[in-house]
């Protein structure tokens, strides 16, 4: 078999792949689409090898530098690099006037991005295990984070159109603010809240500054914005948890 090298483009997704071999002539040597299975991983070695048998003479594409299929075509040998597919797009855009979305067509740029500009990007270097696993915990804490963030800002959102005051009693991170909602969920319950009551509040979970107590009971006293009571957050049912718009008063005429 001629010692040439091959681009191998894939167009990946969460069940299947779509894959085209090209070489340095630009033909199209084999398209195909495997499942993501053991079955589909053994497909694309399989007809890889039909074209090419040395692994380091293959270059494939593909647009991200994860998953199960970007490890196992690394433990194979091959050269990977993951395109951004910003690039594959503007690439796409220098040669096909439509914008529609093909897999053949976005399998077909990733290897001719390789076959034409390899140059401009850097493979995919297989790292120890260890490296693997800190990567992983790395990308878990940042999801971790940007979850928290989202939530939080949500939160925060809400309260400021209809709950403000809770915003300026305790920090929104903490666990005395969730049992803070919890007893007192909205301006009504807490404008019926006695000092007595507040005091208890606080002992009772603990709040680790006593000393604030009558700072945060001026807080809980002072003038407030009110919230338009005819535009309310959802309310949880009794029945389960899918939300329901807040009842309306009825008008009369």
């Amino acid at each position: 078999m001629e010692q040439k090298l091959i681009y191998v483009g894939i167009d990946w997704a969460d069940d299947h792949h779509d894959i085209l071999i090209t070489d340095d002539s630009a033909k199209i040597l084999e398209q195909f689409r495997i499942d993501h299975s053991c079955e589909g991983f053994a497909m694309i070695h399989s007809n890889i090898a039909n074209h090419q048998v040395s692994p380091n003479l293959v270059l494939i594409a593909i647009e991200t530098s994860r998953g199960l299929l970007v490890h196992e075509l690394l433990q194979k040998g091959y050269t990977v690099y993951a395109i951004n597919p910003k690039a594959v797009n503007r690439y796409k855009d220098r040669h096909v006037l439509s914008r529609a979305k093909s897999d053949t067509l976005d399998a077909l740029s990733l290897g001719n991005i390789l076959r034409t500009d390899r140059h401009l990007f850097r493979p995919l270097k297989p790292l120890p295990e260890d490296y693997r696993l800190l990567d992983r915990l790395c990308t878990d804490l940042r999801k971790v984070v940007d979850e928290k963030s989202r939530v939080t800002n949500q939160v925060t959102a809400c309260l400021k159109e209809f709950y403000p005051k809770a915003l300026d009693i305790f920090s929104l991170d903490s666990q005395i603010f969730i049992d803070f909602l919890r007893v007192f969920p909205d301006h009504c319950a807490l404008n019926a809240c006695k000092k007595k009551t507040f005091l208890a509040f606080l002992k009772k979970h603990r709040y680790p500054c006593p000393a604030k107590a009558d700072e945060l009971w001026k807080t809980i006293q002072s003038p407030t914005l009110q919230p338009d009571k005819g535009n309310r957050p959802f309310r949880k049912t009794s029945s389960g948890n899918a939300p329901r718009p807040a009842r309306k008063p009825e008008r009369t005429y």
